[in-house]
């Protein structure tokens, strides 16, 4: 079976906002801006290259940032965030003033 080159691929404008599913004004945008780049071709058309959109795939993955406590020795635990908060006599702990003291502590 005869494999297949991603990099010499090059993609119509339609095939590339589809395979990224966006629409044709966003992608003209992101060629127009310089975020993804494109190959002259005839007729004053462009081909944009595999490369070109798995770069930008790559450079604009959104993670999500994970808040993590960690107790004396090191160990995921919450354990010790309720300690420092009950020494506090913090009498009120619901979860709106605990979500707002853990960002505060991160």
């Amino acid at each position: 079976m005869e494999t297949i080159d991603n990099n010499l691929k090059l993609y119509s404008r339609n095939k590339a906002r589809k395979l990224l599913g966006i629409g044709l004004t966003v992608l003209d945008m992101y060629i127009n801006t310089g975020l993804i780049g494109t190959i002259p071709t005839t007729r004053n058309k462009v081909k944009i290259p595999h490369q070109e959109l798995q770069r930008f795939i790559d450079e604009n993955i959104k993670r999500e940032r994970k808040i993590a406590l960690h107790s004396s020795n090191g160990r995921l635990d919450v354990s010790d965030f309720f300690n420092d908060h009950r020494a506090n006599d913090d009498k009120e702990l619901n979860s709106v003033t605990l979500f707002k003291k853990i960002m505060e502590k991160n």
